[in-house]
This record gives C-alpha cells, sequence and structure tokens, in this order.
C-alpha cells in the first residue's frame, strides 16, 4: 500500500490502487466509474487533507472509495473528480457555499470544495441508503467555535478585540472547518467581568463597535454559511443597567420586584448564609433603601428575578430582537441558576470542599441552583426559538452531574438543544477517567436531543 505522500499525479494511480494516509484507506475504482448516492459534506480531517494531495494538478482521480473510522465510522464513500486549484482562501470560501446543498443530481454535478487547503476540491457522495450529513441539523454535526471578541483582533488600536476584528478574519474562521462562532457577550457592559455584565441586551458595547458592524459581521458569517451564536447572559444584569437602577430608586418602584431583595435579619446581617461564586455573602446592603439585593457573582451583577412575569416578558423580547435580525442562537450562561428557592434557606456545608476550589464550592447549593420552574422556562425559550426558521439553536452551561445533565433535553417536551457538557472540566486527568466519563455520558444521551 502506497502512501499518499509519495504519489505525484492521480493519473499515476491505476484502479485498485489503494493509498493510506493518517490511517484513512482510499481505493481507486477507476476514472469513468459512476457514484452512488446524493452528496455528502467532508468538514474536516485527515479525510480533506488526503483528497487535497490526491491532485495538486487538478488530474482526474476517477472514482475513490474512502474508509475513515475516525470521521466517518466506516462508511465507504465514493470521491470523483478533483478540480483545479483554487488561488486564494477567498476561492475556496466562495466555493464552499456548495456545501450542506441537498442536490438529486450525481455528486460529479455538485463539487464540494476541500476548504483549508489550497489546493483543490473533490465531489463527494454517500452509498445509497446511507445518512447524509445535510439530512441531519447542523448542531448534531457541526463545530462550534467559541470566540472572546475582547481578546481576538483589535482593528481600532484601543487594546481590545472588536466585531471588525472578527469579519476580518472570517475566511481564517472558514479555512478552519467550523459550521458556527458563539461570541462571548458584546452588549453594552461597564466589563467588570468581560461582558458577562449586561447595561443593555438589546444594543452594541461600542468598544466592540456598532449594530452596522455586527449586521456586517452577521451577513459575512451567513454568507460564507456560518452561523453566529450569541452568549446570553440571563442570570443577572450590571448594576448600571437602566431596570436594576430604577429597581433600586425606591422600594415602591415599578420595577423593584425584577430583582431580588431582602430585609436583614434582625442583628443587620444577610438573609441567609448563601455564598457568592467569587467569594463572601451573595447579600450586598443598598443603604438607599435598606434591604439587601441578591448576587451571584460580583455584586456589580445583580440577580435578576425570573419569577416576575415581566422579567420574562422582557427576556424574551430581547431574544426576539436578536433573532429578527438574523442571529442563529444562543447559549445560557449560569443556566442552572436563573431560579432560588423562594423560602430563602440556608444552603448546607459542602463536606467534599478541598482548598482551592471556588469559594461557592463550601457550600452544596441545594437551595441556588436547579429550582423547580427551571424546565418550564427552558421549554418556553425552546418554543420561541422553534418557530424561526433555519434550525435556530439554544445550548445551556451546566456544572451538574449526568443524570440532572441530561434532563435538560426535555423529558416531556423540548428543552435545549444542548445542554453543554464540562464534566471534563473537573475529571481527573488520566485516560481511564476521562473514558470512563466520556462513556457514561454518551450512554446517557442516547435517544435524546
Amino acid at each position: 500500500m502506497k502512501r499518499c505522500c509519495e504519489l505525484k499525479h492521480c493519473k499515476q494511480m491505476p484502479s485498485g490502487t489503494s493509498i493510506d494516509f493518517e490511517r484513512v484507506t482510499f481505493t481507486g475504482l477507476g476514472v469513468g466509474a459512476k457514484p452512488q448516492g446524493g452528496p455528502m459534506s467532508v468538514e474536516g480531517g485527515s479525510a480533506r487533507r488526503t483528497l487535497a494531495r490526491l491532485s495538486p494538478r487538478g488530474a482526474d482521480c476517477g472514482l475513490w472509495k474512502v474508509q475513515d473510522p475516525f470521521r466517518f465510522g466506516r462508511t465507504p464513500l465514493r470521491v470523483s473528480r478533483c478540480f483545479p486549484r483554487l488561488g486564494t482562501v477567498r476561492e475556496i470560501a466562495q466555493a464552499k457555499r456548495h456545501i450542506y446543498k441537498e442536490s438529486p443530481r450525481p455528486c460529479l454535478a455538485n463539487p464540494m470544495p476541500v476548504a483549508g487547503t489550497g489546493m483543490g476540491f473533490a465531489a463527494v457522495g454517500c452509498d445509497r441508503g446511507e445518512m447524509r450529513m445535510s439530512e441531519r441539523p447542523w448542531w448534531q454535526h457541526g463545530a462550534i467555535y467559541q470566540l472572546l471578541v475582547p481578546s481576538f483582533l483589535d482593528t481600532d488600536g484601543d487594546g481590545l478585540g472588536d466585531l471588525d476584528g472578527v469579519t476580518a478574519r472570517l475566511d481564517y474562521l472558514e479555512w478552519l472547518g467550523i459550521t458556527a462562532l458563539w461570541l462571548s457577550p458584546c452588549y453594552p457592559s461597564p466589563l467588570k467581568e468581560l461582558g458577562y455584565d449586561v447595561s443593555d441586551y438589546c444594543n452594541i458595547e461600542p468598544r466592540f463597535g456598532s449594530m452596522k458592524a455586527f449586521d456586517r459581521l452577521l451577513d459575512e458569517a451567513h454568507r460564507r454559511e456560518l452561523r453566529v451564536i450569541l452568549d446570553w447572559v440571563g442570570n443577572h444584569t450590571s448594576a448600571q443597567h437602566p431596570w436594576f437602577r430604577e429597581a433600586r430608586s425606591s422600594r415602591s418602584s415599578a420595577r423593584r420586584n425584577w430583582y431580588l431583595w431582602r430585609d436583614a435579619l434582625p442583628d443587620g446581617s444577610p438573609p441567609n448564609n448563601w455564598v457568592s461564586v467569587f467569594g463572601g455573602s451573595s447579600w450586598q446592603w443598598d443603604a438607599a433603601t435598606s434591604q439587601y439585593y441578591m448576587h451571584t457573582f460580583l455584586d456589580s451583577q445583580p440577580d435578576l428575578n425570573w419569577r416576575e412575569p415581566q422579567v420574562r416578558a422582557a427576556m424574551r423580547d430581547a431574544l426576539k430582537f436578536w433573532l429578527d435580525r438574523g442571529v442563529d442562537g444562543f447559549r445560557l450562561d449560569a443556566a442552572p441558576l436563573f431560579f432560588k428557592d423562594p423560602a430563602w434557606r440556608d444552603n448546607p456545608p459542602n463536606p467534599d470542599y478541598r482548598p482551592g476550589d471556588l469559594p461557592d464550592s463550601t457550600q452544596l447549593p441545594i437551595h441556588t441552583r436547579n429550582q423547580p420552574g427551571l424546565h418550564e422556562l427552558f421549554a418556553e425559550l425552546r418554543g420561541l426559538l422553534d418557530r424561526y426558521p433555519g434550525d435556530r439553536v439554544l445550548l445551556g452551561e451546566f456544572y451538574v452531574p449526568f443524570p440532572e445533565l441530561v434532563t435538560f433535553y426535555g423529558d416531556r417536551v423540548p428543552e435545549l438543544h444542548l445542554p453543554l457538557n464540562l464534566s471534563l472540566t473537573w475529571s481527573k486527568w488520566d485516560a481511564d477517567t476521562i473514558g470512563r466519563t466520556i462513556a457514561e455520558y454518551q450512554a446517557r444521551v442516547v435517544g435524546r436531543g
């Protein structure tokens, strides 16, 4: 069996030649052989790199059967003509518009670019009866790239990355083979915590750009068939948000109940023992109105009261604002925290706390996380996204055990498309533990999503 890098021209590979490259096997079926089935996209990895090397000078490769145990299970694919070299990344991006588009024509008539190689592109079809990638929702097989806007690319010299910087690198991001961009919060914010302290849910932080810059980024991403997902900070706002400023103006404010306020205990101490993620009490005294307000994170990030119908309506309207602009979905930050125990009971101590853990790990958060109401809220938000075309997606950040995590797919009605599995961030870093963690997760999610 020859290795791909030893072969200079496709025409030197007669029918029956096998190529082994990075554990991917290509078997030549001969020029003029007829592929079966419809088009299927190859999104990246060793198969794509090998295809690029098959025809560095644009020769006719004929038909090839591909077996890639990593990318495709052992599904045989048929690879037809390799097309001439594409000269620039932009030409590759333009050609890539063909990807994911279903066509009743034979795959020879539906060329698929080998993005990121600059070497050419090939048409690919799967054996009859096999499911095509394009028949599955994009989020089930795509690659989502998390991007922290202020640390990405600075185009105006102020020391912070910006939306124009993301737009300027879309060709590169497409070259990587990703499917979607998940943008960190880029809403107006005092930036006390990297933008996770929002002061306006329906605008853009001026240091990151403008609404025109965002629309330009969205349009250019969609032109390359890249999705755009926004980080949605729903547990809390900035203390500078107009909602909170009005809420703290007086106890009789119309928005007072939009946040979590409690009287002090008789000795003047906080209402309970809840601990902030960043240390200290979760309660901050407000001298102007003589009550405490709750903050899970910084005291400049007051928690919203999701049991207040006006809060839910205002947040739905804000989500619709972005969906109407064409955003492809949201990642819910701090998803388990949206509701708190209405009886305000103390959390018990955590017997497994170890020095060096986050400060709030001193307690078991049985009264501050995964409270009743979450499933109904997520089903409501999922229903909102499902009313929009184009496979909009709802993700959620969860640091919970697998049995709890998988329930957020929805048992009775659909909830989140992707409750994010973050278990490897706290798992012991050895092969056996990682293997068991992955196996357990895969067993839990069978039949869900």
